[in-house]
């Protein structure tokens, strides 16, 4: 790409004109008028990860970008003691990536539950919500139907978890989706 821009630079600069000596240079006037229609055509060289078509390029341009919002670091003189209700700090939110990752495909239910335990156990924490407990319940169906020797081991742990989420213990409510996973628990 570099010796083809190189070739059409030195073709723009070594004009008819810019060809002369310096001395004629200054006194000669240009081959064409400066009205004169253009021209000169652009190939324009997308990189390739870019879409060559203009209506990919738009669609490119405009595709939805996913974000990680995180709280702002607080100062260290505002830093208390007492559990901080908005913003959660960097161990949650790396107990709950934890257990996200152990949740996903089954791989690690057991470890994930322990995690969400000892996340429980932390007064104040802002990282339960009912989407993780939703998440456990789900995996407590799916287990019971991948372990059928100990089936009714992950359908208690379903039924204890929705039991506190229902008596409002925790500040976490059921909502529609656990509704629907303790039809299709009921269901089997």
């Amino acid at each position: 790409m570099i010796p083809r821009v190189t070739h059409r630079l030195e073709r723009t600069l070594l004009s008819s004109r810019q060809a002369l000596p310096r001395p004629a240079r200054l006194y000669s006037t240009p081959s064409k008028r400066h009205n004169a229609p253009a021209t000169a055509s652009v190939q324009a060289d997308f990189p390739a990860f870019l879409p060559a078509e203009e209506q990919d390029l738009a669609n490119f341009l405009n595709r939805k970008v996913p974000l990680t919002i995180l709280p702002n670091p607080r100062h260290a003189s505002i830093l208390s003691k007492e559990p901080d209700r908005w913003f959660t700090d960097s161990k949650t939110l790396d107990m709950t990536a934890m257990i996200d990752a152990c949740l996903h495909n089954l791989y690690d239910v057991r470890r994930a539950t322990e995690l969400f335990n000892r996340l429980r156990s932390q007064v104040g924490t802002t990282a339960l919500e009912t989407q993780l407990y939703n998440a456990f319940l789900e995996s407590y169906l799916l287990m019971s139907k991948q372990e059928e020797h100990k089936k009714q081991h992950w359908i208690d742990e379903l039924w204890l978890l929705y039991e506190v989420m229902e008596s409002g213990k925790e500040e976490v409510l059921p909502n529609s989706k656990t509704y629907s996973i303790l039809l299709a628990t009921w269901h089997k």
